[in-house]
This record gives C-alpha cells, sequence and structure tokens, in this order.
C-alpha cells in the first residue's frame, strides 16, 4: 500500500522534492502535449483559413511570441518555489479566499475535461463510422476514453511525462503526414483566406484560448530542475511546438475549405491515423487536464489522499460530458477565460515582489481583501474591455492579467 502511495503522490500540499525535477525538454514534451488537442485543431484552421496562408502563419507566431513571455514569467515562478498553482493562490489569496478561487478553477479545469471527452467522443464515432460504417454513440466513446485518462492521470506527473513522451512524436509525424497529403492536392488557384480576420484578432483569439494554461503553468514548472530549464520548456513548447501544431492542423483547411482536420483525413483516406490522432491528442491534454483539477481539489480536502481525488474529479468530469456539457458549458467556459488569467497577474506580483516567499513561513490573513479587489478589477476589464472602447492589448485576457497587476501591486503598496 506503501508503495501504491508514493507512485500516487502529486505533491499536491508541499514543493516537489529535488529528486524528483527533470531538465526543461521533458516539461516542453508535456505542455506540447497539452495543446495538441481537438480545439486546437479547430483554431488553428479557422485562423489560416480565414487569413490565408502568409497572414495566419504570421498571426499563429506573433501569438507564440506572447505566449512564450507569459509562460516564462509564470512557469519561473513554479520553478521558484517548486509549488501548485492553487498552493501559489492560497498564499496569495489566503486560506479561507483560496477556497472560492481553486473552487472556480476546479469547476473550469473539469468542465473542460469533460467538453474535451465529448469531443473526443464525437470525433471517435465519426472516425470509426467512416472506416467500419458502424454507428455507436458519442457517450460511449466518451466513457472509455475517460477510463484511459483517469487510469493516466492517477499515476500524476511521471505518468504523464511517460505518455506525452510516446504520444508527442506519434501525434507529429501523423500530422505531417496529413498535412502533406491534403496540401499536395490543393488546387493551384486556392483562395488565399477568406478575409474574415485580421492579424490582430486572430493574435487575440489565440492568445486568449491559451491564457488559462498560462496560468497554470506552475503545476509543471514546479517539477522544473532549476529556473533555466523552466524557460527551455517555455521556449521548445510555445516558441516552436505551438505555432509548428497549430500551422500543421490549419494548413490542410486551405486545401479542402474545411476546418475540420479529422475529417479532411478521412476524406482523403487517412481513416485510421485520423482516429489515432483523435485518441492521443485528446488523452494527453485531459490527462493534464484531470492532473490539475486533481490538485485544485487537494486544496479544497487536504485529507484525501490524491488518487481518489483524480478519480473523483474524472467521474465528476465523465458525467458532465455524458450529461450534455458541450451544449450548455461553452459560454460559460469563455467568460471563465477572462475570469482566470487576472490570478497569474496576483501570484506573480506576489512572488516577484518578495511577498509570497516572506508569507510562506509566517501567519497570513485568512482572506486577502487587497487580491480579491484586484481579481474583480481585472476580470472587468477584461469582460467589458471592448464594450467600453478602452483596450491595452487588444486580448481581453492580457488585459486582465495586466490590470490585475497594476491593481494589486498599487494597493499593496499603499497599504504599507
Amino acid at each position: 500500500m506503501a508503495d501504491i502511495e508514493a507512485l500516487t503522490d502529486n505533491h499536491s500540499r508541499e514543493p516537489v522534492p529535488d529528486s524528483e525535477t527533470v531538465g526543461g525538454a521533458r516539461i516542453a514534451t508535456v505542455l506540447i502535449g497539452v495543446f495538441i488537442t481537438l480545439p486546437a485543431f479547430l483554431v488553428g484552421a479557422e485562423v489560416l483559413a480565414g487569413l490565408g496562408a502568409v497572414k495566419g502563419l504570421t498571426a499563429i507566431g506573433g501569438a507564440a511570441a506572447v505566449l512564450v513571455c507569459a509562460m516564462a514569467l509564470t512557469m519561473h515562478v513554479g520553478a521558484g518555489t517548486r509549488l501548485s498553482t492553487y498552493s501559489l493562490i492560497s498564499r496569495a489569496f489566503g486560506e479561507t479566499g483560496a477556497l472560492i478561487v481553486n473552487g472556480l478553477l476546479t469547476l473550469t479545469l473539469i468542465g473542460w475535461y469533460g467538453v474535451t471527452a465529448m469531443l473526443f467522443g464525437r470525433a471517435c464515432a465519426v472516425a470509426l463510422g467512416g472506416w467500419l460504417g458502424v454507428a455507436l454513440p458519442d457517450g460511449l466513446f466518451a466513457a472509455l476514453g475517460s477510463i484511459l485518462m483517469i487510469a493516466t492521470t492517477v499515476f500524476g506527473f511521471r505518468a504523464i511525462g511517460r505518455l506525452s513522451r510516446v504520444a508527442v512524436p506519434f501525434l507529429l509525424a501523423l500530422l505531417i503526414a496529413g498535412a502533406y497529403v491534403t496540401i499536395s492536392r490543393m488546387p493551384a488557384d486556392a483562395p488565399d483566406g477568406a478575409g474574415i480576420l485580421s492579424v490582430g484578432q486572430a493574435m487575440s483569439i489565440l492568445i486568449g484560448a491559451s491564457m488559462v494554461g498560462v496560468t497554470i503553468a506552475p503545476d509543471l514548472a514546479r517539477f522544473a530542475r532549476d529556473a533555466s530549464a523552466s524557460l527551455r520548456a517555455a521556449v521548445l513548447s510555445h516558441g516552436l511546438g505551438y505555432p509548428l501544431v497549430l500551422s500543421l492542423a490549419g494548413l490542410p483547411a486551405l486545401a479542402t475549405g474545411s476546418n475540420d482536420l479529422i475529417g479532411n483525413m478521412i476524406a482523403m483516406g487517412l481513416g485510421l491515423p485520423a482516429l489515432m490522432v483523435v485518441v492521443f491528442a485528446t488523452w494527453t491534454t485531459n490527462a493534464n487536464n484531470l492532473y490539475s483539477a486533481s490538485l485544485v481539489l487537494a486544496r479544497i480536502r487536504p485529507g484525501a489522499r490524491d488518487w481518489v481525488l483524480t478519480l473523483t474529479a474524472g467521474i465528476l468530469g465523465t458525467g458532465l460530458a455524458l450529461a450534455g456539457i458541450l451544449e450548455h458549458f461553452i459560454g460559460f467556459l469563455e467568460l471563465l477565460s477572462v475570469t482566470i488569467p487576472p490570478i497569474a497577474g496576483i501570484y506573480l506580483v506576489d512572488y516577484f515582489s518578495g511577498r509570497l516567499t516572506s508569507r510562506a513561513a509566517g501567519a497570513r490573513a485568512p482572506i486577502n481583501w487587497m487580491a480579491f479587489l484586484a481579481w474583480a478589477a481585472g476580470t472587468a476589464v477584461g469582460a467589458k474591455a471592448a464594450d467600453w472602447g478602452v483596450s491595452l492589448t487588444t486580448v481581453p485576457a492580457c488585459d486582465a492579467v495586466l490590470v490585475a497587476a497594476v491593481a494589486y501591486a498599487a494597493a499593496s503598496c499603499f497599504r504599507k
């Protein structure tokens, strides 16, 4: 039993020990596996179909540059403290206040798990239906996929890392093959985008879609051997892997006129590779969603075992998937895309000002009201900047982070 507990210990309540840290390339592989996912395929296809190859690749490259900078900061905090995002939140918002923030994060991550699981179920049903001519319910595949995801995540970062080392090269090879086959059939007079988006709009969509991942990056970065390893992970994952994945997923849309990568691959006679993309892409992404959700639950239920929390989160996410979360939850998740990122602005200020470290050993107030006020200000600006006609960066999620950070820093200085 002790061996099982050791294998399933996620270090959710204490810093990661030196003996379990890894290099930047290992962490980058996990991060690349996270954003090789069905929603990312759709976003990449929409951007390239709307802008054309040249402008679309420019937008992807610009978004990658911004995300590298943001990831470098939040991952530096994770590597410096060896703490999970949710431990950082507890130290910034107070133990009692953090229950509210961590509760919202739990809902977000389990919700995304359910959405991705149902996308997996639908894609598998389509792929097998086209390949074998067998019609089976989406929910069956969603439930079967969840079993794989839960079984992997129970064993924490080590299992996710091993899965990613196998899955990521395989997925990249399949994406390259799919892109090559479809692009080789592109007509010579293929239109250069439909003009639906501008480069700035596309960058805003791409960055905003990734900011929740930036916020929870310390969950993986805490396993970094040192600060330089976390920086390498940020550059390799979001400077190289991110634009490569989105480009490979999006370029076939120019050849077929469809933003459905899996459908494109099936239409080109790549039914089995398409099915493998669906399985491995969702497996790696949802394992990370579930892992992060279990870390949040560990702060809410400090006495529970890590593997029990993982199993609980997986069952809840699967239940939401089968209950039809995909049809009813998307709007709420879009709202959370400007609600979650300001949290990063607050714990970044705490870390770089030294307050987070200095409070680690001392008494802290149950609720840090300054953090909540800054969080509210950042969320309000992120949600309403477009309506107000005022934007600092043109990206609502980035506006929310900056406003929360500045408001929190100013309030902290005033309190002194």
